[in-house]
């Protein structure tokens, strides 16, 4: 099982809660699968991801289901993303381009290369 298949199965726990401790506790979830990235980083897609949700004008009970969608994040840190399964749009890919450049020096070099050739593959360079 890879990182955000456990990812899933913590909000698979959390579904039909109230937003309240919610939000905090997928926040936990998504630091904790993330693995080696900067809290700066991951902080800043979180919010991001928050805005969006947000702005999206759906039912806090959805905050779950929507909250699947960082699991992209979480393959694209362990180099592990498919885009055909669940692709970002490209706002998405140029945001995470300026927050990983932001954060390219306490990136993993490795982890670093991927993402970057990620976002350039995408048309977000």
């Amino acid at each position: 099982m890879n990182a955000s298949e456990r990812f899933y199965r913590t909000l698979d726990k959390l579904s039909g809660r109230g937003l309240g401790g919610t939000v905090e506790a997928v926040r936990g979830a998504f630091v904790q699968a993330a693995g080696k990235v900067p809290e700066e980083l991951l902080k800043a897609l979180f919010l991001h991801f928050l805005d969006t949700f947000n702005q999206s004008g759906k039912a806090e009970t959805s905050f779950v289901q929507e909250a699947y969608s960082l699991g992209r994040y979480i393959d694209l840190f362990w180099m592990d993303y498919s885009s055909p399964s669940d692709p970002f749009s490209l706002e998405d890919w140029q945001f995470l381009r300026d927050e990983v450049s932001a954060s390219a020096g306490e990136l993993d070099l490795d982890i670093l290369q991927y993402i970057m050739q990620q976002i350039l593959e995408h048309g977000a360079m």
